[in-house]
């Protein structure tokens, strides 16, 4: 973040990032080094990825609405794996618009968080989707529910959360391109319409569907408004939880 803001605004270094820096981090930290509506400018939405729902295999459930059902009959029995930021606003979420009681179990990493699952020593957690893919494809996972709009080709059989009975759980990791604010329009164009052009090519959606993504064509209009409501949620879900900035 800090090479892209001491470098000049010229267009010829970009910033790929996303949902963490300009979204949860807000919410997390009282002061950062950098002001994410402030100081860049987008360029172009890259990617969208569902956050995936992940129980153990020791809870033999099948189904989201199982899972939700076997918590809520035993209040503060059962436990979330969180390895990031936005893996915590997921299980938080899951926590506030489900009136569900479980413990947390924080980890440094989602590996780590995913490898105890596996291993029964937590119950559930929520992960990316590119993350998830490797342990649900080879079977020795069960993915419960996507948290996206629609079902996401990587997991064609899995339902949305609306699906499962939770329509207010909607979540997506994302990343976009962004440059120095005071980059001139005339560049910014000219870069927006090369990559938007890419991201919406048949081979740019191979990709996606190979790392369970997909794209949406925003405006940087628009991607202001989604990054502004982004910081919003995720400062009033972690002030619901409790959560105060470091």
């Amino acid at each position: 973040m800090n090479d892209v803001l001491r470098s000049p605004a010229d267009g010829y270094t970009l910033l790929y990032t996303g949902g963490s820096t300009h979204g949860v981090n807000s919410a997390l930290f009282k002061k950062l080094p950098y002001d994410p509506l402030r100081d860049f400018v987008p360029v172009a939405p890259a990617l969208f990825s569902p956050m995936v729902l992940l129980a153990s295999p020791s809870l033999n459930v099948k189904t989201a609405a199982e899972l939700v059902d076997l918590i809520r009959k035993n209040p503060g029995k059962y436990s979330a794996a969180t390895g990031s930021p936005f893996q915590q606003l997921a299980v938080n979420l899951l926590r506030q618009q489900g009136k569900l009681d479980f413990q947390d179990v924080q980890y440094k990493g989602s590996g780590q968080s995913m490898t105890d699952l596996l291993g029964g020593h937590v119950d559930f957690t929520m992960v990316d989707g590119a993350a998830a893919m490797p342990q649900v494809h080879g079977g020795k996972l069960k993915a419960l529910a996507v948290t996206s709009k629609r079902r996401v080709a990587a997991f064609p059989s899995t339902p949305t959360m609306a699906e499962a009975g939770l329509p207010d759980i909607q979540l997506n990791g994302w990343a976009g391109l962004f440059a120095k604010t005071g980059t001139p329009e005339p560049v910014l164009g000219k870069i927006r319409e090369v990559f938007n052009a890419y991201f919406q090519s048949a081979e740019y959606k191979q990709f996606l569907d190979a790392n369970a993504g997909f794209y949406e064509d925003l405006s940087p209009a628009q991607m202001m408004d989604f990054i502004r409501s982004e910081i919003a949620r995720a400062q009033s879900t972690f002030q619901r939880a409790g959560i105060e900035p470091q």
